[in-house]
């Protein structure tokens, strides 16, 4: 089983370091996904969230929109909003994206360069897919990156992708899996836990 660390705020982020809490939307709710792994992800990120606004460090949102006609993601669809318990508030920035990663086609590089933001805390839905990409690119632009893996979550996946004939992967191992190579991948940065007061 993974050991983590607990990420304390006030322990060693500069006060700048960046919250980016990635595609916490109504459409993950939907039964369609299947089985979720650690269903306190959400109580977690908002805990983190409340944190970041505290000690008046930055949150951006970020928001995933499809472009397919119909999907639960699309823009003017009601299940694409952020979910209530972590929306965004006090003028926090929200950042549309159309790619797995949240620095594809968006200008999420640029703000957090403008700003002279060097560290970057991510949080959000999925862990293995929009988390780990969104992880992965942070830390090969050079930002110094944290994973924070008790504030994602994932869903149990098929293989091949959309088949049941293959079997499944088990959502807690998909999400243990993910976090785990990031955290053995020191390119990528750190998996920590959320240390939730």
């Amino acid at each position: 089983m993974m050991q983590q660390r607990r990420l304390a705020t006030d322990e060693a982020l500069p006060l700048n370091a960046a919250l980016i809490v990635i595609d916490v939307q109504e459409a993950f709710s939907h039964p369609k996904w299947g089985e979720r792994n650690n269903l306190e992800a959400e109580k977690n990120i908002a805990a983190l969230i409340a944190t970041w606004r505290r000690t008046k460090r930055p949150v951006i949102h970020i928001r995933h929109i499809s472009r397919t006609p119909g999907s639960l993601f699309a823009l003017d669809a009601p299940s694409s909003v952020l979910k209530a318990g972590v929306a965004p508030t006090h003028g926090e920035r929200v950042i549309q994206k159309f790619e797995n990663s949240a620095f594809s086609d968006t200008d999420l590089e640029q703000r957090l360069r403008d700003a002279s933001i060097a560290h970057v805390v991510i949080v959000g839905l999925t862990t293995d897919h929009c988390v780990s990409t969104t992880t992965r690119m942070a830390a090969n632009l050079g930002f110094m990156t944290i994973l924070v893996a008790d504030a994602t979550a994932t869903r149990i996946a098929h293989w091949p992708p959309r088949s049941t004939l293959h079997g499944a992967i088990d959502a807690r191992r998909q999400h243990r899996e993910s976090s785990r190579r990031i955290r053995d991948d020191r390119r990528y940065g750190r998996a920590l836990g959320a240390g939730r007061r």
